[in-house]
This record gives structure tokens, sequence and C-alpha cells, in this order.
């Protein structure tokens, strides 16, 4: 039964996140599907690490959440993956490591492509 509890703490974060769209003009978010790009740990913001970042293209996306939240695509204790996935473009501002800001995104359906050497 415990296996039970991260997928309802799951649906319940899904749910939040569907219901603050809908109250916050969820119109205005932009998805960007079947994107491709870096994903790294760079250490908890909290205390002036990076946190996770997507970097694809030109854009260097702020992801929340930590290492732990996105542990599947992470093999081996790496701190760098190539992934594809769906972002949602949340419209705020993530601050990291030395007052850094980044667009914040918010990853769905996230997949490893390979390991980042």
């Amino acid at each position: 039964m415990s296996a039970s509890k991260p997928a309802l703490i799951l649906v319940f974060l899904v749910l939040g996140f569907i219901g603050s769209c809908s109250n916050s003009g969820s119109d205005d978010l932009e998805v960007l599907e079947d994107h491709t790009g870096i994903l790294s740990w760079g250490g908890s913001p909290a205390v002036d690490g990076t946190g996770l970042l997507l970097e694809s293209g030109d854009t260097i996306y702020g992801i929340p959440g930590d290492k732990s939240d996105h542990s599947y695509l992470f093999p081996d204790n790496t701190n760098t993956v190539n992934i594809r996935t769906d972002i949602v473009i949340t419209g705020n501002e993530t601050v990291r490591g030395w007052g850094s800001t980044y667009p914040e995104a918010i990853l769905i359906n996230a997949q490893r492509l390979s390991k980042q050497s």
C-alpha cells in the first residue's frame, strides 16, 4: 500500500496544477510538444545551486522541483541527461544560483534519450 502513496501524491500535484491553470488564465500557457534538450541538476537553489535546468536550443528553462522528482531520467547517479519532452511554459520566472533568472517550464511525459558524458 505504500507504493500507492507516491502515485496518489502525483495525482494531487497534477490536479492542483490543472486547477491553478484554470484559475489563472490557462489560455496564456504555452505548450511546446516533442521538445529535446539537456536536463541538468546543479544542486539545490536554496544553497545557491541552479536546480533543474532544461537547455533546449537557445533557451534555458528553470524546472520546478529537484532531481529526486525526476530520478527515472537520471541513470547511474548522473546529473545531466538528454531528454525528449513536452513542456508547459508557465509565464513565471525562476531565480537560480546567484540571482540568474530563467523562464519556468514544467516537463510533461519526459523520456531519457541517452546519458550525457
